[in-house]
């Protein structure tokens, strides 16, 4: 379909004469046979991470059969119903270029990450926001849990949206503001092409959209992550359920008894079974997540359960807190730290909190009676 052509055979009957003379003063551009030239596609790829709509690949002047011979030999291929030109066809465009393009230079994630909110934007539309699991590692947060298919792709609107295979659609009375937005504009010499626009809610608001769809098991496992490695916090999220609340939203019970399970006792299941534990025994004074200070005023720990009158800290190990190596050396470092600070340190794990809290509930009882008898002396 591309051939390099004279300018007679270039300039469409429908062009300006304008745009005809912009088009004779380059007798050799790469041009297809309808007019839509490789540099403008290929720009237009670049800007939409690769991804471009049926409308604007015929305004280009691509004829429809011309794009399902592409389709059937596997040249493209389509995505939310939008079409996909891979790197290694004629006009894909690879990672390193679009990379290496000064618009994209600073861009987080992947490109195809920004592939797919492409699609999912220019299928939703102008009305239309992408969030979920996307919208977080597009925004910095990765957080990598096992999540089903169709939860793999969420997409907000105002309207009532057709089903889209694969995507989770929220339709929203009212869309919050974005955290990305960007446009693609091409200004063809044949014929204008339609702009493009992408717009990706906040990571936080992925993280809430993602809660409060997903099956709890997987919604626990996000929220515990997110709280785990400080992306949000308990503040935020009651003022996130407070915000929704005042207008009905999908899975906003979910979203609210998550919220009210971490606030009762810490950031991951083991902690609020922690929690749970002392609360029974009626064992008070102890706090959630407390900080403690260096002489400076800087935060050098923040314990998953304390009692600060009495400097003891609780300390949960579980395998998601501690799932690499920098992460294990750097809770020995800050428990030696606490220790010499004259901290007293206990640590349980899943397994006593599951099948032996009243071991638990006496190593707490101990470590009280140690620390009080100590000051008395």
């Amino acid at each position: 379909m591309s051939s390099v052509a004279t300018a007679a055979e270039v300039i469409d009957p429908h062009t300006s004469g304008k745009a005809a003379e912009r088009a004779t003063a380059r007798p050799g551009r790469r041009v297809n046979r309808t007019g839509a030239s490789a540099r403008d596609l290929r720009r237009l790829l670049l800007q939409q991470a690769g991804a471009l709509t049926w409308q604007q690949a015929v305004q280009l002047g691509l004829s429809r059969k011309a794009i399902r011979q592409r389709l059937e030999e596997g040249e493209w291929y389509e995505c939310h119903g939008v079409l996909v030109v891979p790197a290694d066809s004629r006009w894909g465009v690879s990672e390193e270029v679009w990379r290496a393009d000064p618009d994209h230079r600073l861009e987080r994630g992947a490109m195809a990450d920004w592939r797919d909110a492409w699609c999912l934007s220019l299928r939703g539309g102008a009305n239309s926001m992408v969030s979920g699991p996307l919208a977080m590692r597009l925004g910095g947060w990765s957080i990598d849990v096992g999540l089903d298919p169709p939860m793999q792709a969420l997409l907000s609107t105002l309207h009532r949206h057709s089903p889209i295979r694969g995507v989770t659609v929220i339709r929203r009375c009212t869309m919050p503001r974005a955290a990305i937005v960007r446009h693609s504009r091409l200004d063809s010499d044949c014929r204008p092409v339609t702009p493009g626009l992408l717009r990706v809610a906040s990571p936080l608001e992925g993280l809430l959209d993602t809660v409060s769809i997903a099956p709890l098991q997987c919604a626990s496992g996000v929220l515990d992550l997110a709280l785990q490695r400080r992306l949000v916090t308990h503040s935020q999220l009651r003022r996130a359920c407070f915000v929704r609340g005042r207008k009905a939203r999908r899975g906003l019970r979910q979203l609210r008894w998550l919220t009210r399970a971490v606030q009762r006792g810490g950031h991951s299941p083991a902690e609020r079974l922690l929690a749970t534990i002392l609360r029974r025994a009626k064992i008070r004074g102890w706090v959630v997540d407390h900080p403690v200070h260096a002489a400076d005023g800087a935060v050098i720990a923040r314990l998953d359960l304390a009692f600060p009158d009495r400097m003891i800290a609780m300390e949960v190990d579980g395998y998601s807190a501690h799932s690499s190596f920098p992460t294990f050396v750097r809770d020995r470092e800050r428990q030696n730290q606490l220790i010499l600070d004259g901290w007293t340190v206990i640590r349980f794990t899943w397994p006593q909190l599951k099948d032996s809290p009243d071991v638990v509930v006496q190593t707490v009882r101990r470590a009280l009676a140690n620390v009080g008898a100590g000051r008395r002396d």
